[in-house]
C-alpha cells in the first residue's frame, strides 16, 4: 500500500477502543505507528490519552487525517454518506459488516480507498482457536495460521488489481474457489 510493510510515522486511527481496539492500537504503536483513537465511551478517552495516543471524537473520526482507518468497533459504517469522508488509503478492521450494502465497496475503489473485507481482517481468532481447539495445533503452528492471512489479504489485493475488481469481489471469488475445492 504505502511501499513497505512499516507502520513508522503512519497515521492510523482506529475507530473502538474496547479490548480489541486497544490491542490493535498497542500493536501498532509498538510498529512506531502515530495511534489515534475514538471510542463512543468517552471514559476511554483519558485511557488512550495515558496511553500516549492521540483522541478524535466518534463523529470526526472518519475525517480525521489518516494513512489507515481501522474499524474496531460497530458494523455498518461504511455507506454513501460516510465514504465520501474517510481521508485514509487504507480501510482494515475486524469491525464486523463494515459495508451497509456490497455496492459501497465499489464507492470505496471509485475514491481509491483500497478496503480489506471485514471477515478476512478479522479471522485470525476464529483460525487460532479452530488450529488449537479442533486440530490440536501447538501454538506456535496456530500463530503461523494466522500470520498466514497477510498472505491471504495480499492475494486478495493482487487479484483485485489484476482483474479491475473490489477487494471484496477477489476475496469472494477466492472463497468460492477454496469451497468448490477444499485441498487448494
Amino acid at each position: 500500500m504505502f511501499g513497505d510493510a512499516s507502520c513508522t510515522g503512519r497515521t492510523v486511527v482506529i475507530s473502538g477502543f474496547g479490548s480489541v481496539g486497544s490491542g490493535i492500537a498497542a500493536g501498532l504503536a509498538a510498529e512506531g505507528a502515530h495511534v489515534v483513537v475514538s471510542d463512543l465511551d468517552a471514559s476511554r478517552k483519558e485511557m488512550a490519552l495515558a496511553s500516549g495516543y492521540g483522541w478524535v471524537e466518534p463523529g470526526q473520526a472518519l475525517s480525521a487525517p489518516a494513512d489507515i482507518r481501522v474499524p474496531a468497533a460497530v458494523g455498518g459504517v461504511l455507506d454513501d454518506v460516510t465514504v465520501p469522508q474517510i481521508t485514509a488509503r487504507l480501510v482494515v478492521g475486524p469491525a464486523n459488516n463494515q459495508l451497509t450494502e456490497e455496492r459501497v465497496a465499489d464507492v470505496l475503489a471509485e475514491r481509491g480507498i483500497v478496503w480489506v473485507p471485514d471477515y478476512v481482517a478479522s479471522a485470525g481468532g476464529i483460525a487460532y482457536a479452530l488450529s488449537r481447539e479442533s486440530e490440536g495445533y501447538s501454538h506456535e503452528a496456530a500463530q503461523k495460521r494466522v500470520e498466514d492471512i497477510g498472505d491471504t489479504v495480499t492475494r486478495i489485493l493482487d487479484l483485485a488489481l489484476a482483474t479491475g475488481t473490489t477487494p471484496l469481489r477477489a476475496a469472494q471469488q477466492i472463497a468460492e474457489r477454496r469451497l468448490a475445492s477444499p485441498a487448494s
